[in-house]
């Protein structure tokens, strides 16, 4: 099933498994601006800091800092060195990141260390949404490539994958971040847990892996995960494998940590 039911906080846990499921990240890691006056509620924010703290990404850039562009009116790279430059992308469909923010209780900033917590935007409201990962599964490269050309209403699955093949389209090397943390019910060691993620995330997102190295092999594709509180980041290689390249603690990013204080 490509669709669930979400009703406030009532399905935030996903089983892939027996023993795998994922947990969506708070509205604040994932919805910008979810905090009305706080400027550290952008996921590029974050994702910038961390891949600062990349060895991969800071040997792409000759160690370079990245920084932000100062304007994004042209297009321009969320994440930019003289040598190497990349785009943030959230790797969830639209409707599941608009329940994100309508059903999460809202949080308000009255000042630096003063917060209140009120109820979502939408309470005791029911929404349908796309899991993007599982409707996948659904599509091989050239239907994915086809639906380019379809119309569909918004609040469809098939928008929610036509609006994500349109990101695939982007002649840019792109940084897909998956907004979910893994977890196992049985406790296992790390690089088997890693390589189980890889498994299921090779799974679902093959055919998309095949599309960009069809169509856009000459830019890089990744894609970044959270497990046991890192970032795990792999990258898209031939015949739809991914390939694990840096793993960064997430509270390097002072921007992560400031966030997770919400959630408390």
């Amino acid at each position: 099933m490509g669709t669930i039911n979400y009703f406030l906080k009532g399905i935030k846990v996903l089983m892939i498994s027996d023993e795998m499921r994922v947990d969506i990240l708070h509205a604040v890691f994932i919805n910008k601006n979810f905090i009305k006056d706080e400027e550290n509620c952008n996921y590029e924010k974050y994702l910038l800091e961390l891949v600062n703290k990349s060895i991969y990404f800071r040997e792409k850039s000759n160690f370079a800092e990245y920084v932000p562009p100062k304007s994004e009116n042209h297009g321009e790279c969320d994440c930019n060195s003289p040598n190497y430059q990349m785009d943030f992308k959230l790797l969830e469909s639209t409707t599941r990141l608009h329940a994100s923010k309508e059903l999460t209780g809202q949080i308000q900033k009255f000042c630096d260390g003063v917060i209140g917590k009120c109820p979502p935007r939408r309470p005791n409201t029911q929404m349908t949404v796309t899991r993007l990962f599982a409707s996948l599964r659904d599509y091989d490269c050239e239907s994915l490539h086809s639906c380019l050309t379809e119309k569909y209403e918004y609040g469809t699955i098939e928008f929610d994958i036509q609006t994500y093949v349109k990101l695939l389209t982007f002649k840019k090397n792109l940084f897909f971040f998956f907004p979910y943390k893994f977890s196992f019910n049985t406790c296992y060691n790390f690089k088997y847990a890693l390589d189980s993620i890889r498994i299921a995330l090779e799974k679902d997102f093959r055919e998309s892996n095949l599309f960009r190295e069809k169509y856009y092999a000459e830019y890089d594709t990744f894609l970044a995960y959270i497990y046991e509180d890192n970032l795990i980041i792999s990258k898209f290689e031939q015949d739809g494998k991914l390939q694990m390249i840096d793993c960064i603690y997430l509270f390097k990013s002072q921007t992560y940590s400031k966030l997770y204080e919400y959630t408390w």
